[in-house]
């Protein structure tokens, strides 16, 4: 069995120290502001073929209007409706389906329920049936089209004027957020400040290393309560799962580093007397089974050894195939991490990244009820 490292710090693809602008128009600063591309389901009706390729097609709109739907946080997202202004049956054989369908587009930010742009195209397809005329027409969607850039450029302005205007706010909400633990939430909003907004970014990563450790922090403290709740059950695995999840910077470290050790020496001597207990009812193949499980970080791996030799000797020919295949040490499933970052540079990256994906989770959990996604009809409204 391979070894999971639950890894939470990620190293690459993100710079704390990248250069920001204020300034519009720019192909590297639009980058910095990332569209989420996102039908909703409530819009049945749209056919649920059609609306995945819509899905898709906002994809490409976002990403040759350069604000790739990649964001870590999916803050701002580009979204749109379809109505349609006419149903024919063409007088062909065999007949189809044509339909002129006028598609809108919005562009908004489902935190604070702001709506930055929107527009309007009309597009005309054709099928052996209507979602296949749906689907031709959707297809026709070109993602230049002038009223599109023009879309886009707008909700650019307004995301970047959100946040120079409201930056105070923004930033009060998530120390208020961290001063009642909810840690997850504080780090979403702080973490979807883009960069081009460069004075709140600023401020807003300044915030970040101090309310992503009291995050660390206190998971340490919840999984190492977890651990023991398991090691009071007898189940090892997921005691020391828990542990594994905690890294080498939360200030509990060194009580799990401690718990991890008591629960692995103990794992190992109930491995190693259940062992001696198959080996005394003269089954080899059990007590092989028992011995894979003692770790050779264990205080009793030099007995597991002893013992092991002593029962290889008596091993019959028929049972060293089965013996063999089973007393093979086998790495553990969990094991505590231990790598501690020293480099200033490489820490400001990991914590910076490790926040961000802690943020993008826990929208995707809804965490703390925040069901920002819940419903986006509020969009189409307007």
């Amino acid at each position: 069995m391979k070894k999971l490292i639950f890894a939470t710090v990620l190293l690459m693809g993100l710079s704390v120290f990248a250069s920001a602008q204020n300034q519009l128009g720019k192909s590297d600063d639009l980058a910095r502001i990332s569209l989420t591309p996102i039908v909703p389901d409530e819009l049945d009706n749209i056919p649920a073929a059609a609306r995945k390729l819509l899905t898709n097609k906002l994809s490409l709109v976002a990403a040759k209007n350069g604000l790739s739907g990649s964001a870590t946080n999916p803050r701002f997202v580009i979204t749109a409706n379809i109505d349609v202004l006419t149903k024919e049956i063409t007088p062909t054989t065999p007949a189809k389906t044509a339909l002129t369908l006028s598609v809108t587009f919005y562009i908004a930010d489902v935190v604070a329920q702001t709506l930055f742009a929107s527009t309007s195209i009309d597009v005309k397809g054709v099928g052996d049936n209507e979602t296949k005329a749906y689907m031709s027409a959707v297809g026709r969607i070109a993602p230049l089209n002038p009223s599109i850039r023009a879309m886009i450029e707008q909700g650019k302005e307004k995301i970047v004027e959100y946040y120079n205007s409201q930056c105070d706010f923004i930033l009060k909400d998530a120390q208020a957020k961290a001063d009642m633990r909810a840690y997850e939430h504080a780090l979403y909003i702080l973490t979807s400040v883009p960069s081009i907004c460069k004075e709140c970014y600023d401020k807003a990563m300044t915030m970040v290393p101090t309310i992503y450790q009291q995050h660390l922090d206190l998971k340490c403290m919840e999984d190492v309560t977890k651990a023991k709740a398991f090691w009071g059950q007898k189940d090892y695995d997921n005691a020391l799962k828990h542990l594994a999840e905690i890294l080498p910077d939360s200030k509990c470290y060194e009580e799990a580093s401690a718990l991890y050790k008591k629960i692995e020496q103990e794992e190992c001597y109930q491995a190693l007397g259940a062992a001696k207990g198959a080996w005394a009812s003269l089954d080899p193949i059990l007590a092989a089974e028992h011995l894979s499980q003692v770790s050779a970080s264990c205080d009793c791996y030099p007995e597991a050894e002893k013992l092991q030799k002593e029962i290889q000797t008596k091993v019959t020919a028929d049972q060293k195939r089965e013996w063999d295949r089973k007393i093979v040490k086998e790495d553990r499933t969990f094991d505590l991490q231990e790598k501690k970052l020293n480099s200033e540079t490489e820490i400001a990256k990991a914590r910076l990244e490790a926040a961000s994906s802690i943020a993008s989770v826990a929208v995707e959990n809804n965490a703390a009820g925040w069901g920002y996604y819940n419903n986006l009809m509020w969009i189409f409204g307007h």
